[in-house]
């Protein structure tokens, strides 16, 4: 299966963000902790009123970095982001190729793959990820990449 595309800004903001959150870079639970920081600092008083509201701002600053700024700012400096993919997936794994990069990411290397509305997320074992966009895909690739997950992702179970 042969596969062509390039990344549009914001598809590779959304992509980069979900595959932060599935690869547990970014836990739901940490906004929970830093807004309960922020609220917690109000039923306080003296310093540690403000150093409790400190680090839950400075928390949620950094969360917001992650998914918003940091995903920018990396499609906008790495131009191989914005380069036209040529992606093959083969017995052997998943074989992707940009004008001045390729690189294969085999079967075994691979950790889980999950479908999402726009996307199909491919985590590695050692903790990279890829996504691939659904619209680079005919409904006949669809079904037999939905196919080719479902062979594989019970045996990483």
């Amino acid at each position: 299966m042969e596969l062509n595309f390039k990344y549009e800004k914001d598809e590779f903001i959304r992509g980069y963000r979900q595959a932060m959150k599935k690869s547990k870079v970014i836990k739901g639970y940490d906004i929970i902790l830093y807004l309960a920081c922020i609220a917690g600092a109000f039923l306080m008083e003296g310093m540690f009123r403000w150093l409790l509201l400190l680090a839950g701002l400075i928390g949620i600053g950094g969360l917001f970095y992650q998914s918003y700024l940091k995903p920018k700012k990396i499609y906008e400096f790495v131009e191989m982001f914005q380069e036209d993919y040529r992606v093959l997936i083969v017995e052997q794994g998943i074989d992707v190729q940009t004008k001045n990069a390729s690189g294969l990411h085999k079967w075994e290397d691979v950790k889980n793959i999950h479908s999402e509305k726009e996307f199909y997320f491919i985590e590695e074992e050692n903790g990279a990820f890829l996504f691939l966009p659904k619209r680079a895909f005919t409904e006949q690739e669809i079904q037999e990449m939905d196919k080719k997950i479902q062979t594989l992702n019970p045996v990483r179970r």
